[in-house]
């Protein structure tokens, strides 16, 4: 299956027109059609803002792997530090390709590492501006 037929078959889940579908993420319904037809290329601006728009899976859209919906990702947290900003930093996170994961992911790592307490000095001396 394409990523055109990919995005048909969520359009026809959700039971929209090409319009209705194009409107909601600022394509127009010609747009959708040369996409579902594989007539043109769907950007990766249009494979991000169908997916927050519609919470599928952006690796979903570009390969059809893994699960379709962003939902079916999410864990339960029954623990109440875990707030609505956590879970959208974590939905962004996983509508990302496998490269800009692993990039962020070696990112926060080195972060989150410099961010520990140091045994031998009283503070932390990190500066953001360096890790970049």
């Amino acid at each position: 299956m394409t990523i055109g037929e990919r995005i048909k078959l969520l359009r026809k889940e959700l039971k929209m027109s090409q319009t209705e579908f194009g409107q909601r993420i600022g394509l127009k319904q010609a747009a959708i059609g040369l996409y579902e037809n594989g007539n043109r290329s769907v950007s990766e601006q249009s494979i991000y803002l169908i997916s927050q728009a519609y919470q599928v899976r952006a690796e979903w859209l570009r390969t059809g792997e893994g699960p379709q919906r962003l939902n079916e990702l999410q864990p339960s947290w029954d623990d109440s530090s875990i707030d609505d900003a956590d879970r959208t930093i974590i939905n962004m996170y996983l509508a990302l390709s496998p490269d800009k994961r692993k990039f962020l992911k070696e990112y926060i790592l080195k972060l989150a590492h410099e961010l520990q307490p140091d045994t031998n000095n009283a503070s932390s001396n990190l500066d953001i501006r360096d890790s970049h």
